[in-house]
């Protein structure tokens, strides 16, 4: 079994590991697409020349009013990809929509290997889609706590 018929094997067998995927389509022979809900669907393609196998995930696309602010943390971000689980960001364009991706270079994965990188990339990309989506905090909101807001221990 080549790699590609090896990936796809795993792709399709995920959804019994993932309770949260709703479907799993197939776009092309080398990219198939995890669909969780409505708005939120992970992408597979397998690259057999380079093996490699890359997901990616439509986050959304920044807010003009906050767009020099997300640019700056998307950067800071991958500049930390180390720190990421090898996590990054990308554009489409100047203004365009925000992606998460991840390069899997080491193509001998079980199950439960992608099962956990698809379920830490959903956590992560959802995260990162609700601070895009999320309204700028106001001067009250910024503030640090007061004191009488902290946890005792």
């Amino acid at each position: 079994m080549n790699t590609l018929q090896q990936l796809q094997c795993l792709i399709t067998e995920v959804g019994s590991v993932l309770g949260e995927i709703e479907r799993i389509e197939r776009t092309s022979e080398n990219v198939f697409v995890v669909v969780f809900d409505e708005e939120t669907a992970i992408e597979a393609e397998v690259n057999e020349a380079d093996d490699k196998l890359q997901l990616t995930m439509l986050l959304g696309p920044t807010p003009p009013d906050r767009r020099s602010e997300m640019y700056a943390l998307l950067l800071t971000y991958n500049f930390l990809r180390g720190e990421t689980g090898g996590f990054f960001m990308a554009l489409d364009g100047p203004e365009g929509s925000v992606y998460l991706l991840l390069d899997i270079c080491d193509l001998d994965l079980e199950l439960h290997q992608l099962a956990q990188i698809l379920a830490t990339m959903l956590g992560t990309g959802r995260t990162w889609r609700r601070a895009l989506t999320a309204d700028q905090p106001t001067e009250d909101e910024s503030a640090e706590p007061e004191v009488g807001d902290a946890i005792k221990v």
